[in-house]
């Protein structure tokens, strides 16, 4: 590898305790201690504690506070409905405005450099938020109280009082948009083309002729590649785990979905649901023809939504990218020198990871945490579903290129309307560029590579310490390069797909949720019969809370590389790469906002899509995995 220490890569001085990085490398190994002990993750490589300089920083709070606010604005708003104490309300009203000057004081402070650090002090014993939390649960608590009784999907819509209505509410009976939730939904990695149907789904032409064009028939979609399946097999663990919540058990089906594209290829339309593969005679359920709206099929695709919402929340999103880039972090920080060029570039990548992934373990799927209490499985069987999911997990085989080839959609003339790929393709290529350009400022040839010990150690320790699956050998640059993006890709543009349609597609309840709360999908179902498949209202309110949260702060947008360290100087110090790489990438990812900003308005167009797709916009696209 060339010699580094004519252009050194270490950082400028920074102020102590609170270096961006700590310097030496036996230091940071105590520091950075694996643990497979997490009771809510056995096994799982995680990181044993959580080092003072990877919890989130002021700027991560200033963006965090005013959703939380929002948050219980709307909370408030929803129990001005109800018959909550109105002398307790009120109180609720004034500890909040009491927190919304203090926090604007403590802005004015930031801005007068009063404060170095950050404010940390006020975020961990601020008496105002932990009383605001405590209400928070009050509010909760009494919502529960108002578990039994049927709903309406009025009283869904009437938890959303002063945050915006999902606009996916309003499309809850279309089947256009629960196609479209398969290829731009917050899930869209599991639709896969299909030479011929599963054997448990035997449909005939005689069944969906009613749903095809004229003239089509399933043995020509068949033959023309425009039949599309989504198997939810994974789910069956689940399935036969299931827990309950206030006394009212839960239920979780793994359906298998059948799609059919049309001969012009702009339009997928859902054929066909077998509810439930696990039993033998699981009815399945074909839209009828008509106009009127068909409660036995809309139940059926609740069904399935539900079950999306598991594999999403469980899989696509907890599993396979923030807890892979934990393993990643740990091992980064045990191994490389911070003066070593893989360091420097991956270390950004990594902030906020092990704050938020510890949130996450100790309290999101923890026994009572939001994934009990909303989710269909009991806690140790979502918990035991992710581990074996994160443990099976292959690097190679899940990168974007393998994946999408794997389930013959990596070709546009297959399925043209598919902007996941399509977004996703153009964002790694972007990442991939910029990773070259930064390797090939300090690694001359594919020895130097193979020669390079810390690196060596690095790879070693991903594999076997952090469990990382299917890691390709790195023997040269290119192999290298696609390493490097893959882990960079997964931190920011994947986790930026699964994670932001959590407030826009997924806090609506109704639509995507985790249970379903009625066993049987009889012959004949009613509209009420649909709606009290869905969540109690206090589990929708919950779930509302969580994801509107959890997708609402972006910090750190792709390509802004700075330190965790107020004032948040430039993380790059070399020339080499402050005066060629990185604006290249900045200007790349500028381009590519562009791009897809028209790619978006020339598909809504062409495709008169109801969902717009922009969750992979540049500029929507953090650079870590941090909320």
């Amino acid at each position: 590898m060339q010699q580094k220490k004519d252009v050194p890569l270490a950082f400028p001085e920074t102020p102590e305790p609170y270096a961006a990085v700590t310097p030496d490398l036996n230091t940071r190994k105590s520091l950075y201690q694996w643990t497979y002990d997490v009771e809510s993750l056995k096994g799982v490589p995680l990181a044993k504690e959580v080092p003072e300089s990877d919890k989130p920083t002021l700027a991560w709070y200033k963006l965090l506070v005013p959703v939380v606010m929002d948050i219980l604005e709307n909370a408030f708003a929803v129990l001005e409905t109800s018959a909550y104490p109105k002398e307790e309300l009120q109180e609720l009203k004034s500890d909040l405005k009491k927190f919304g000057a203090d926090l604007q004081n403590l802005v004015s402070d930031i801005k007068n450099g009063n404060l170095i650090r950050g404010g940390f002090e006020f975020f961990k014993n601020a008496s105002d938020l932990k009383e605001l939390d405590e209400k928070l649960k009050e509010v909760i608590a009494y919502l529960k109280s108002e578990v039994e009784g049927n709903s309406s999907l009025a009283q869904y819509r009437a938890l959303f009082q002063t945050i915006e209505l999902p606009k996916v509410a309003d499309l809850i009976c279309s089947d256009q948009a629960f196609a479209e939730l398969r290829v731009a939904g917050p899930n869209p990695m599991l639709i896969q083309q299909v030479k011929q149907l599963p054997n448990k789904l035997p449909l005939k032409d005689k069944d969906v002729a009613h749903l095809l064009a004229k003239g089509d028939s399933l043995k020509a979609a068949l033959s023309d590649k425009r039949v599309f399946v989504c198997d939810y097999h994974e789910l069956i663990q689940l399935e036969e785990n299931t827990g309950e919540f206030l006394g009212h058990p839960k239920f979780l089906f793994a359906p298998i979905v059948a799609f059919v594209l049309n001969p012009k290829r702009t339009q997928l339309k859902p054929i066909a649901i077998l509810v439930d593969q696990t039993q033998n005679n699981a009815p399945i359920v074909i839209p009828k023809k008509g106009k009127n709206t068909d409660y036995r099929w809309e139940l059926a695709k609740s069904i399935a939504n539900y079950a999306d919402g598991n594999y999403h929340e469980l899989f696509a999103h907890l599993s396979r990218t923030h807890l892979v880039e934990e393993a990643f972090t740990v091992a980064t920080h045990r191994t490389l020198n911070e003066n070593h060029p893989i360091y420097q570039l991956l270390v950004p990548h990594f902030e906020g990871t092990l704050s938020i992934n510890n949130s996450a373990a100790t309290s999101l799927i923890a026994e009572g945490g939001a994934i009990d209490h909303i989710f269909a499985g009991t806690i140790q069987a979502s918990q035991n579903a992710t581990i074996q999911d994160r443990l099976s997990f292959d690097f190679a085989k899940s990168m974007l290129h393998q994946d999408l080839k794997a389930r013959g959609l990596d070709q546009v003339t297959v399925l043209p309307y598919y902007p996941y790929r399509d977004d996703a393709t153009k964002v790694w290529q972007v990442i991939e560029n910029w990773v070259t350009d930064y390797v090939n400022v300090y690694y001359g040839t594919d020895n130097e590579v193979k020669q390079d010990a810390e690196l060596t150690s690095w790879t070693k320790e991903v594999s076997e310490q952090g469990k990382i699956k299917g890691l390709p050998a790195i023997n040269g640059k290119n192999a290298l390069v696609e390493v490097l993006t893959m882990v960079i890709f997964t931190a920011s543009a994947q986790h930026a797909a699964v994670n932001f349609p959590q407030r826009s597609l997924m806090s609506y309840a109704p639509v995507i949720t985790g249970a379903v709360w009625g066993k049987i999908v009889k012959d004949e179902v009613t509209e009420q019969d649909w709606v009290d498949a869905m969540p109690p209202l206090i589990l929708a309110f919950q779930q509302q809370t969580l994801l509107h949260l959890l997708g609402s702060v972006y910090y750190r947008p792709l390509g802004d590389y700075k330190q965790n360290v107020f004032p948040y100087r430039t993380w790059f110090t070399d020339p080499k790469i402050t005066d060629g790489p990185l604006p290249k990438f900045q200007s790349q990812l500028e381009a590519l906002e562009k791009e897809i900003t028209g790619d978006i308005l020339a598909r809504d167009r062409k495709y008169k899509t109801l969902l717009s797709y922009t969750y992979l916009l540049p500029s929507n696209i953090p650079s870590s995995v941090n909320i």
